[in-house]
């Protein structure tokens, strides 16, 4: 998993404990489907979401899905470096902003 989602599963276990583990038995079937309709539909055109829908449906609905997707993706990232900035800040301590910064920095340098 990616580091925003061990931050949330961590805070909602320290805060709910198992009482929420019930949402389990709804959540992890749509889950599976999603990602196996995703899967499938990907195999079979080779051509991703945009790809997809760029080929079958209208130019604005297009755009709407990948501003959505974009929008998405940044605050999953934003989350991310949030989450290990804040691990950091339990560790050793300091300023959370400067953390987020490094990080930030230091995975655009990984990438580029």
């Amino acid at each position: 998993d990616d580091p925003s989602g061990i931050g949330t599963y961590s805070q909602a276990g320290a805060q709910l404990g198992f009482n929420i583990g019930w949402t389990m038995l709804f959540t992890f079937p749509l889950m599976a489907a999603i990602q196996e309709i995703a899967a499938r539909i990907g195999r079979t055109t080779g051509k991703g979401i945009s790809g997809n829908l760029s080929r079958y449906y209208p130019a604005p609905l297009l755009y709407l899905v990948v501003i959505l997707l974009f929008s998405a993706n940044v605050i999953n990232i934003g989350a991310d470096l949030s989450a290990m900035a804040d691990a950091l800040d339990l560790l050793i301590g300091g300023p959370r902003a400067v953390y987020v910064l490094g990080f930030a920095l230091v995975s655009v340098a990984a990438i580029v």
